[in-house]
Formats: structure tokens, sequence, C-alpha cells
């Protein structure tokens, strides 16, 4: 039974074989059957030797029919790559194809020198197997040589490549041969496995690799099938088309003779020539156009047209290696005509020629004739329009417009007008023609006009009886219209923006094509009017500022320059005032510039609701505003009067989203023009005013001097010196002892002192607000507390006697930044001292802007261990609103209200500080005591910690070291310095 199974599979691949072969015969795709037909022969050999193998009565007859089995299985597997790379559509495979081959040969040489086949490298035994149907075969079992496992590893990659392209196939849309290709690898990849483990011993069968392939050409040999079938129904389809074909070319033939009765019948002129120029034949139309029958008469037509056309002579008489030619109209009154063209001799005329082709071979030439005079002067008449408005622009492009169309129409009235904003029913006239004169502007209604009809449509056209149509028209019934047309100026979206109306007292022609001449010119002044509002967008872009929408700094320098000019000739004066708002780059720092954003939109809007009357306003820049007086401004009053609303106008808060901001602000004022200066001069002399009063305390105005000018260059000096301070060791720490009322210590204040080479000493109240404006305040602040820190180390190091803590000033600029915190709790662990033994000092300027955010950064550093301080607490105006919210440590009186003590037997604002400190579980500190009174006074309302002259001065570190060795010895006496 065995046996014939084997038999039967090898029969159904040599039939297989044959068919293909025989399919080879007829049709174009004799490689792939031929390639499927060898495969399939070596299909039956294997099997057939297999069959052979498994029945061998001895081992050695055994081992020649397995090597006849590997010959047959190398000899199909080059054809089997090209038959699938056929089948699968790949393009190139000739250099895998002669690899393969190579490799398949030299694969053969191997099986055929080797003793045991390329499978084995050593017999170990040939066992005898039952069958279920008591029949028994015999295998070998041995151990698979290296050649055998190269030859397996090569299948498996083989059958991977197959799985690959039907995948490609499956992807192109053609599952049946993927999934046969499927069906096989699977069975394919089985057998090989099986085989494998026969080989080794493992398994107890027959080898079935061969029925795998067996599949493959049962599979393949139903899908060929298939093909070939696809293939005979596509040739049944082309002759069925073939049919149609013929049978439309028989309905073409029949409409060609009806379409020859249509150009008879046609109203244009055709005339049919032979190859030589003569008329052959002309239509009706033809005979009527030229008054005469030019086919009985013979003309030569290419002549006449080469002498109407000189200049296209050659391409006229080589009509027939062209398809057609359009040739321009021409005047037949400045050419020479023969006798037949001679009623014409007034006329434009414009012909078409092309050939007639049969078999690819020219066999006639028609020349269409078209009479086009009215176009063309109705195209001159255009041109002249046209040059008329094309280089003019603005009110004079409008005024050429209307004029040249209302010649055009023949129209008396006639006007161009735009939509009011204010009023849509309402409509502003730009040029108004009446008699061929430019005359004035009116409003015309549109309520009861003719114009009510576009919206229906884009063009109006009354030829008459206009006033009866529309009675209640002023227009017309003022001026007697008889007929009336008008059309819409449209923008690029399509939405009308305006009119152009055309009227007369008498009727007008109601002509398509002048109609559509204005809609054409209609169209001419809707560009013009997106190109003047275009130009008017670019110079708001030039001029305006994009934030506030007031004049830019440009504007503002050609506004200026105008308004020194006026003055000059009227000999008066003005004032440029600049106005920059207080703190505004902390506002940005800590709220965003969102918020500042929105701060900017508010002032603006509240200067241009307040003060466009008396100022031209416009924005520099950043948080910077110029106001010009409109009207000349000579005394100091006015300017007072005109600061003093400036500064109500911008100090009412602002609430801006969740935040409530209080906004000040600084003025600078130069009164102009003074000699020759120039507008650049001016916003140079109002800046410097602006620099002074800032440095005045904020909140202030001051009007330029002369010696301004002197302090401005002494400030740019002292600001570059300022940039090197730190890099060339001129910034000293002085330290001021903090004492309790007993004399024991209770810390220390850090100041900062600069000794400039160029400048000597300068005083901190006169470089620290330099260094805020030009932001080397951070830079200047990181170094003093870096310093500081540096000089706790080195005094627990040396064991300085030290005690308490040392206080740090802080600045609202340093404050406001983020990683304020964060900088300032990584700095102390980096020295490894302790928290405690830093305290912080801030101001209420710094801590105003943005109080949640404060309390989170105090809060973190409080809860780290630092202390922290509130400085010149009491100054602020809000002091006592903000105070129970703020996480705080110690309170400063500042020296100002110390002072009063000397003064005054009552001092009710410092009573108060020292109680709200006393209630809120808070140190107070009295800064600037300089008098035992002062001492006494403050001890008696309760406050215990003193700091200023009488108890020590400010001094180096070395001396500070001194002081703390002395005080700790003799404690109680205040050292005075």
């Amino acid at each position: 039974m065995l046996e014939a199974l084997y038999y039967v599979s090898a029969g159904i691949c040599i039939f297989a074989a044959s068919y293909s072969g025989f399919v080879a015969l007829l049709t174009q795709k004799s490689k792939l059957f031929l390639h499927f037909a060898w495969v399939c022969l070596c299909v039956a050999g294997y099997q057939v030797f297999s069959v052979q193998y498994l029945i061998a009565a001895d081992t050695h007859t055994a081992i020649e029919q397995l090597r006849w089995q590997v010959f047959s299985i190398l000899a199909l597997t080059p054809s089997f790559f090209i038959f699938i790379a056929i089948y699968t559509q790949q393009k190139h495979y000739s250099f895998a194809f002669k690899v393969i081959t190579l490799f398949c040969l030299l694969m053969m040489l191997i099986n055929y020198e080797q003793p045991l086949t390329i499978r084995f490298e050593q017999v170990i035994e040939r066992v005898n197997i039952g069958l279920p149907w008591q029949q028994s075969i015999s295998l070998i079992e041995g151990d698979l040589s290296p050649w055998g496992k190269l030859m397996h590893t090569f299948y498996q990659v083989l059958l991977f490549w197959v799985a690959y392209r039907s995948w490609v196939l499956f992807k192109k849309n053609e599952p049946r041969i993927a999934i046969f290709f499927s069906l096989y690898i699977l069975a394919q990849l089985s057998s090989a496995i099986l085989g494998i483990m026969i080989d080794a011993g493992l398994v107890k069968m027959f080898y079935t690799v061969g029925f795998a392939f067996v599949i493959l050409v049962m599979l393949m040999s139903f899908s060929l099938a298939l093909d070939f079938k696809t293939t005979s129904r596509r040739i049944v389809a082309q002759t069925v088309k073939l049919t149609a074909e013929r049978r439309q070319r028989l309905i073409a033939q029949k409409s060609l003779n009806m379409m020859a009765q249509v150009v008879d019948q046609s109203p244009s002129a055709l005339l049919i020539l032979d190859l030589n120029g003569f008329v052959v034949e002309c239509n009706q139309a033809c005979d009527i156009f030229w008054h005469r029958q030019l086919a009985v008469e013979r003309v030569n037509f290419l002549d006449f047209l080469s002498q109407l056309y000189p200049k296209k002579r050659r391409e006229i008489t080589d009509i027939s290696h062209k398809e057609n030619i359009q040739l321009p109209p021409v005047n037949l009154s400045e050419c020479s005509t023969p006798y037949f063209a001679n009623h014409r001799k007034q006329s434009i005329l414009t012909f078409k020629i092309f050939i007639t082709r049969e078999y690819n071979q020219a066999k006639q030439i028609i020349v269409s004739c078209s009479d086009v005079t009215a176009q063309e002067q109705q195209q001159k008449a255009i041109r002249h329009i046209a040059r008329g408005v094309a280089s003019a622009q603005g009110d004079d492009f409008y005024h050429d417009l209307i004029a040249n169309l209302a010649k055009l129409f023949n129209a008396k009235y006639g006007f161009i007008g735009f939509i009011s904003e204010q009023n849509k029913n309402i409509i502003r006239t730009c040029s108004v023609v009446e008699d061929d004169k430019i005359v004035s502007n009116f409003n015309y209604e549109l309520a009861e006009s003719p114009c009510t009809h576009l919206s229906q449509c884009d063009v109006c056209n009354f030829p008459a009886h206009a006033q009866t149509l529309f009675p209640n028209d002023i227009l017309i019934k003022e001026k007697g219209i008889e007929s009336y047309i008008c059309t819409k100026i449209k923008d690029e979206n399509g939405k009308a923006k305006g009119l152009i109306v055309l009227m007369h007292n008498e009727k007008m022609p109601d002509d398509v094509q002048l109609r559509d001449i204005l809609d054409i010119f209609s169209s001419r002044a809707g560009a013009e009017m997106q190109r003047s509002q275009a130009q008017a967008d670019i110079r708001k872009m030039a001029f305006e500022d994009y934030l506030t929408h007031l004049p830019n700094r440009a504007l503002l320098l050609e506004h200026l320059n105008g308004q020194i000019s006026k003055l000059r000739l009227n000999q008066e004066q003005a004032m440029l005032i600049v106005m920059d708002l207080d703190h505004f780059k902390t506002i940005n720092d800590v709220l965003g510039h969102d918020v500042g954003d929105d701060i900017l939109r508010h002032i603006g809007k509240r200067l241009s609701e307040h003060c466009s009357d008396g100022f031209f306003i416009a924005r520099q820049g950043g948080d910077e505003f110029a106001l010009i007086s409109r009207h000349s401004c000579l005394y100091d009053s006015q300017i007072k009067v005109a600061l003093d609303k400036l500064q109500k106008i911008i100090n009412q808060p602002l609430q801006i989203g969740e935040h409530k901001i209080d906004i000040g602000a600084s003025f600078g004022i130069c009164q102009f023009p003074k000699t020759d200066e120039s507008a650049l001069d001016v916003i140079r002399h109002a800046e410097l005013a602006l620099y002074k009063a800032k440095s005045n305390g904020r909140g202030r105005y001051t009007v330029y001097e002369h010696s301004l000018e002197k302090v401005a260059q002494e400030r740019m000096k002292m600001q570059q010196a300022l940039k090197n301070a730190i890099a060339n060791e001129e910034l000293l720490l002085f330290f001021q002892p903090q004492v309790r009322q007993d004399g024991s210590q209770f810390g220390a204040e850090v100041l900062l002192r600069w000794f400039s080479p160029i400048f000597g000493f300068v005083s901190p109240t006169k470089f620290i607000p330099l260094a805020e404006e030009t932001g080397l305040i951070h830079s200047i602040g990181e170094w003093v507390f870096n310093q500081s820190l540096h000089c706790i180390e080195q005094w627990q190091k040396n064991s300085i006697p030290f005690k308490g803590h040392l206080s740090v000033n802080v600045s609202a600029w340093q404050f406001a930044l983020p990683a304020f915190a964060d900088d300032i709790i990584r700095a102390v662990n980096n020295k490894g001292i302790k928290p405690s033994s830093v305290m912080l000092e801030v101001t209420e300027t710094g801590l105003l802007i943005d109080i949640p955010d404060t309390i989170q950064k105090l809060s973190q550093i409080r809860k780290f261990g630092i202390e922290i301080a509130l400085d010149d607490f009491g100054t602020g105006y809000s002091s006592m609103a903000y105070l129970r919210d703020l996480p705080l440590d110690l309170l400063k009186i500042d020296k100002t209200f110390i002072d009063e003590l000397g003064k005054s037997d009552h001092s009710p604002i410092t009573e108060s500080i020292i109680s709200i400190g006393r209630s809120m579980h808070l140190s107070v500190i009295a800064e600037g005591v300089e008098t035992l009174e002062q001492s006494n006074r403050l001890a008696a309302l309760g406050c215990h910690i003193y700091q200023g002259y009488y108890y020590a001065k400010p001094m180096s570190e070395d001396d500070f070291v001194a002081w703390l060795f002395t005080h700790n010895h003799s404690p109680n006496i205040a050292l005075l310095s």
C-alpha cells in the first residue's frame, strides 16, 4: 500500500509536468510553465527514489537510493526558485538564481563523493519499522553530516523566502496564491522537521517531504489552471470589445454624415480647402459672409491669408504639418485685399485653420472666418479706460475710473461709494461725476434706491422708467433720472463693500457686454480698495504698538518732528512726558509676562480714555509711555496740573484676574524745542529726567535741566565701574552688631560697602538703586550672601565667639526670582553651617507683588531653619493688612520712627509696631538707635533689641571679630565707635 501511495503521487507529478509542458507551448509565460514542469518531474523522481529506499533489501542499496533522492531535491531547487520568483513577480532574481545553482551543483558533487551520501556522517544501524497495514519498511539511523545540516538550513531559509513572497502577494491583493503558498510552507516545514527527526532516529516513520511537494504541485496546478481560465475570459472579453468598437464606428460614420449637414447649416463661415489652398467647398454661412461662392471661383484662400499675415506666411503654407493655427485679429482697412473681400474693407477679422487627417495623413484644410469688429472696438475702449486708471491710486484712481465709465456708457451722472461703517444703509461717495466733471461727494440712502436689488445679483440694470420704478429715491427724482445701472464693489471674501452707479436722464442701451465691462471695473475698484486697506494696515503695523494699540516709537518720532517744526515756526513750547511704571520688572518676574501685558493694556486704555484730548500718547517700548502735549505749555503750574492728573489715573489699583495690583509710575519731563535739539534729543532729555525721578525714590517727576547731562554721564561711568567691582575686589562686607537690653549679643547685620578707585567711597543709597535698575543686583546679591556664609563658616572653624545670627539684606529683585528659596537653601547646605545662624531681611516692596508666592517662599525658608526679618516695617501703607498672613520672625522699626523719640514724648507708630510684634509673638528690633535717651524710651515701650551707633558702628570683618572678643569679656558695656 505504501508503494502505491508513493507511485500515485509520482504519477500525479508526471501528469502535472506533461500538462505544464504542453501549456508552455501555447502561452507567453513559457519560462514559468517549463520550470514548473521540471519541478514536477524532480518531485516524481524524489517519490520513486524515496519508496525504493524504504523497501531496499540491504543497506548498500538503501544508501544508493538515498543518494538519488538527494539528487532529485537538489535538481529541482533552482527551477523551484525561478518558478516562485516569476510567479510572485519579483523583479531582480538572476544573481540569486546563479548562487543557488552553484550551491546545488556543489552539494550534488559532495553527495556523489560521500560514501554515506550528504545526509549521514556515520550509519549506526538499519531498523525495520512495521506499518499498520502489515507492511514493514527499513530506515537508516546515523549521525547527520555537517553537509546535511547545511542543506537543511539552506532549505529552511528558502522556505522563509517563499513565506516573504507570499506576504508580498497578500499585500498586492492576491490572497489566493498567498494562501496556497502558506499551506505549502506549513506542510513542507513540518515534513522537513520530521525528516530530520527520522534521520536522527528520534521518530520511526517514512519521509513525507515529497508529499509536501506534491501538495504544492497540486495547488499550483490548480492555480495555473485558474489563471489560464482567467486569460481565456480576457480573450473573450477583448473579442466582445472589438465587436462593440466596430459597431460604434458604424454609428460614428452615420453621425459624421449628420455632422456634415450640421456644418453646412452652421452660422459660422467655414471653408474646406485642398492641400494646395484652393477652396473646394463652403457652407451657406460662408457664401453669405463673403457675398460670393468661393468654391465655384476656385479661390486660393491660403494665398489670401498669407497676404494678410506676411509674418506668418511660412506657418500658413506649412499647415499640413501642424494641427491648427489661431490667427490674431487683422484690420482689412490696413491691408491690400482681393476683389472678394472689398465689402469687408472696414472689418476686423480673425481666422482659425485646422487639418483633417485620415490614417495619420493630412487630407483637407478647414478655415473658420469670424468678424470681431464689435469685440475689438469694445476691447479698445476697455484698454483706453485701463490705461487711464492703471497708474492712478487713491482718490485719483476713483476719479479716473468713474469719469471713463461714464463716457463709455454715455451716462450723465455716476458715482463710486463705500458702505458707511456706522450705518449700513448709507453710501459715502468717494468720487462723483456729472456732465464729465468731478463734483462734491455726498451721502446716498440705499433704502428706497434701485441698489436694494443687488442682494439678489451683482449688477442691476434699469434701462428705462427709473423714476416710475423708484419714486422715493431723492437723487433719481432731483436729477430727473430715466435709466440706472449699479454694481457691487466686493472684498476678497465676496462681501459687498461699496457701489458703482451710472445714471442718465435718457434711456441707456442694455448691452450685456457693457454690463460685463462694468463688472470687470467693479472688480478693479475692489482691488484698489483692498490695496488701500492693505496700505493702511501696513502703516498701522509700522506705526502702532501691537499690545496697547497706541502709536509706537516710530510714529512718536514722526509726530515729535512735526511738533518741533510747528512750534519753532510759532515760537511756542510744548512738553514731552516720558512715563515709566515702577517695579514693572518684578511684576513680570513674579506674575508672568501675560499679567504684565494685561497691565500695559490697561494703562494704555486709561491714558487713551482720559488724556487723549490734551496729549499725543505713544508707547516707546517695555513699560515706558510717552505723552506730547497738544497745546503750548510754558509754566510750572501747567506741568504740575498735568502730572497730578496722570498720577491720579495711574495710581488707581488694577484688577488683573485674581490679582489686585497697585501700580505707580515715575515721570521725566522735557520742554521743547530749545535751540537746535532734534526729536531724539528731546526724548533723551526726558529720559534723563525720568532716571533722576526714579533715583529720587520713584513715584515722582523731574523736569529736565542741563545739569542732568553731567549726572547721566557720571551714572554711565559708575554703572561700568560697578560691573567690574566684584572682579576687582572693590566690594567689602561690613558688620553692625545687634544687642539686647542687657548688652548680650543678639546678632549682626551685613552691610555692603563699595570703595571704588575712580569714585572713592560710594554710598549704598547711590549704587544699590543703580544695581537694581541695571540688573547687577542679582550677581551682587549672590556674592554678598555667599561671602556672608563664608564668614560664618570661618568663624565657626576658628572658634570666633559669634552668637546669634548674621542678618543679610535681600533685594526685591532677588526675592522675585522663581528659584530664590531653593538657591538660598542649597547655598547654606553646601557650606554645612546651621540654618539658624542666618537671617534674611526683606522689605515691604519685595513682598507686595504676589502675596501667595511670597508666603510660599518664606514658609519654605523658615521650615529649613532660616529666620525672616521684615525691614523698614511701617513705611508702607498696607503693612497692617498683610502682616498677619506672612511667616515672619522679627520686625525692624525704621530709623525715621526712632528719630521721632527724641523730638516728642509720644510716638504712636513706634508704640503700635512694638504692640503688634508682641501680640504676634514676633521679636522687634529698633535700628538707628543713637542716644541713651532713645534706648531708654524703647525699653520703656517694650522693645529690648537694638542696633545703632550708640552701641556700635558698621565695621570691617577684622574690627568686628575684635569687637566680638571684647564684647564677650565685658557684655554690659556699650561700645561706642
